[in-house]
């Protein structure tokens, strides 16, 4: 215990003496609370209480601890106060009165950034309030980043300028950081970095422009500008260029930036290789919008799968145009997707159909056939069209079994009264076939036997042909590939139709 000491409660009623300095050059701009921390420290210079310590203090005054603890660390950077342990913490507190006597290089040791701090608050005057949380960030660009008070002062008015004078200090730090990483030292240093990330901002609003925002650019946009641009390499003309391609969904910087990405990894980073490679893009597509168009789809993009079973096709061989016909005609039978032009493009290879040449020349052949059919049609009196099932049947009667045309008409007439007409000419030619009867007069000679024979009581012709079963006949024609053959698919009409509409289109 003290030799000499006050007695108690003599504190509450004694007086806590405060220079008018610290009134005059400190309070006025110190945030309220940290004013609270000073002089209550400064009472225990005068009137030391038993333990006190920072917990005691915050606990007296009602304040986190942290925040007394920023306090003292406030009124360290003033000058006004030192710290001399640290478990627990000691605070010695410099008396302001010393200044009068100091010289003018010590009596500035005890503000060290009292100029620094006047210029920040000129700069925003009335129009936002700094935190000790905002200087604390301030010091450190200076004591951490190594960036002197005039780069940091230009630092910020750049920030007010581009940003607004409400713009994030956090945001500003990272700015701070990439001008220390930059080696700026100095003014001019400063001014070139300030030129240049103007030069950014103007590119970023263009940007902006293209997407349709025109409002100046946030610090996060810039912060991404800055990313496409130094990190990954773009330059700004390819930038504008790929806005082009936000047509496709929201054009909207993210969205943009979805597109970027994928333009770096493919190490596109100028303008005429994004533009060449849309090119190319555009020239794969094209063949597939054809195919859409001709399925009635119309305005829609190309899938990625779809994209990739076109090449697919044209790397085998298969022309565009046989694509777009094969479209054609799977749309004419209700089909709308490439699978059926897959399963219409295998049906036609299978008959050696790989080009619209050979198109062409399959279906004039079809053209003579039906026209031969049409007459055979007309003189046994059946009322359809000819269907594939009597392509075939034609081809075996003609080619195989080499019945000329006009025995091919005999054999018809002959059918006139029968109920399943092609199966009666089929009985009829097989006989002659049988028989060696290859023109019309060796026909008429074996039909004049056949009818010696009935009246010397011999053994007539056999009488008319077993009816066929219905599934025989004409059914409805379907243009699904696989029943291609099965379902007697009307090729020509379809190619024709096909052919048709592409005129006009």
């Amino acid at each position: 215990m003290a030799f000499c000491s006050f007695g108690e409660n003599f504190a509450l009623f004694d007086v806590t003496p405060v220079e008018n300095m610290f009134l005059q050059e400190y309070m006025l701009r110190a945030p309220g609370d940290y004013i609270k921390v000073y002089l209550y420290g400064l009472m225990q210079c005068y009137h030391p209480a038993e333990a006190m310590s920072l917990t005691r203090m915050a606990r007296d005054m009602g304040m986190p601890e942290e925040e007394v603890f920023q306090a003292f660390q406030y009124w360290e950077r003033a000058g006004l106060v030192r710290r001399v342990a640290d478990a627990p913490a000691r605070y010695v507190f410099k008396n302001l009165k010393q200044k009068l006597t100091m010289s003018s290089g010590e009596a500035e040791s005890l503000y060290q950034y009292k100029d620094f701090n006047a210029m920040l608050h000129s700069i925003f005057d009335k129009r936002r309030k700094l935190y000790p949380q905002d200087y604390d960030r301030l010091y450190e660009w200076i004591e951490a980043l190594g960036l002197p008070e005039a780069v940091v002062i230009m630092l910020i008015q750049h920030c007010i300028d581009l940003y607004g004078v409400r713009f994030s200090f956090e945001k500003a730090g990272a700015l701070a950081r990439e001008w220390a990483e930059s080696g700026v030292r100095t003014v001019e240093d400063a001014e070139e970095m300030t030129r240049t990330s103007r030069q950014q901002a103007d590119g970023l609003k263009r940007v902006l422009r293209r997407l349709g925002q025109r409002r100046a650019p946030s610090m996060d946009e810039e912060e991404l500008y800055r990313k496409w641009t130094k990190d990954w390499g773009f330059e700004p003309a390819a930038i504008l260029e790929a806005c082009k391609e936000t047509t496709k969904g929201a054009p909207t910087m993210a969205y943009l930036g979805g597109i970027l990405q994928r333009q770096h990894k493919l190490g596109l980073h100028r303008a005429g290789e994004i533009a060449g490679q849309k090119e190319k893009e555009a020239a794969r597509a094209e063949p597939v919008k054809a195919i859409y168009r001709a399925l009635g789809r119309r305005g829609v993009a190309p899938t990625q799968e779809d994209l990739d079973l076109v090449n697919e096709w044209l790397e085998s061989g298969v022309s565009p145009e046989l694509m777009e016909l094969a479209a054609r005609a799977a749309h004419r039978s209700g089909g709308n997707s490439l699978e059926g032009v897959r399963r219409l493009l295998s049906a036609w290879q299978a008959k050696g159909l790989r080009s619209t040449e050979a198109v062409d020349t399959y279906l004039r052949a079809v053209r003579r056939d039906d026209d031969l059919l049409a007459e055979m049609f007309d003189a046994c009196g059946e009322r359809r069209a000819p269907a594939e099932a009597d392509r075939a049947r034609l081809a075996t009667w003609r080619d195989d079994w080499g019945m000329p045309r006009e025995l091919l008409l005999l054999a018809a007439g002959r059918a006139a009264g029968a109920a399943v007409k092609m199966s009666f000419i089929d009985r009829v030619l097989s006989q002659w076939r049988a028989q060696g009867v290859a023109t019309v007069e060796a026909a008429r000679a074996e039909s004049g036997r056949h009818a010696a024979a009935r009246t010397s009581g011999q053994p007539a012709e056999p009488s008319r042909p077993v009816r066929e079963v219905a599934q025989h006949r004409y059914a409805q024609r379907q243009y699904s590939a696989e029943e291609l053959d099965a379902l007697g698919f009307d090729m020509f009409d379809m190619y024709k139709d096909a052919r048709e509409e592409a005129e006009k289109t």
